[in-house]
């Protein structure tokens, strides 16, 4: 595992773009911990959250990734071994993603990582709340006082699991 890791901050570092290290690491161990078999996520960009996301599943889970951008570099850093459990819809989240949850039953995780302004970050929240059991998201403390997870956990009154540099994955129901 740490050789996968230490490859993934390289590529990471060279971009400057995606989840850290220690960031992506707290998701492995909480997706391994808590026996996640299937993650809706939203935003894919290079693919660094994907590749922790898919090192963690087992052999029988799935990651499914909504992506707005079909750009030549989405997902590239995701292990050919990874790919077979791993399926990219293109489109944006208001129009997909309730879709691609109602075509998906029992999944465990939803993780945001696509656009970071409150409204669209509220709204993915909201769509996923009523199908998983948790739901996380990278970059939560972006804009300040208006930031979108502040505001959903305390609507919500839901348990903060994990609150990391930028990480934070909650539990919104058993």
């Amino acid at each position: 595992m740490l050789k996968i890791f230490d490859e993934l901050e390289l590529k990471r570092q060279g971009t400057r773009n995606g989840i850290p290290r220690e960031e992506g690491e707290a998701l492995y161990t909480f997706i391994k911990e808590h026996q996640i078999k299937k993650v809706v996520e939203t935003g894919v960009e290079y693919g660094f959250t994907s590749c922790y996301i898919l090192t963690a599943l087992p052999q029988d889970g799935e990651l499914i990734s909504l992506e707005a951008n079909k750009a030549p570099h989405i997902g590239s850093v995701v292990p050919a071994e990874h790919r077979s459990r791993w399926k990219i819809i293109y489109g944006l989240s208001k129009e997909k993603l309730q879709e691609i949850f109602l075509l998906n039953r029992e999944v465990d995780l939803f993780f945001h990582d696509s656009d970071h302004y409150p409204e669209p970050q509220m709204f993915e929240y909201e769509t996923a709340l009523p199908f998983v059991k948790f739901i996380g998201s990278h970059d939560i403390r972006l804009y300040g006082p208006v930031f979108a997870w502040g505001t959903f956990i305390k609507k919500h009154n839901v348990r903060v699991l994990v609150e990391l540099g930028q990480l934070g994955i909650c539990q919104v129901s058993e």
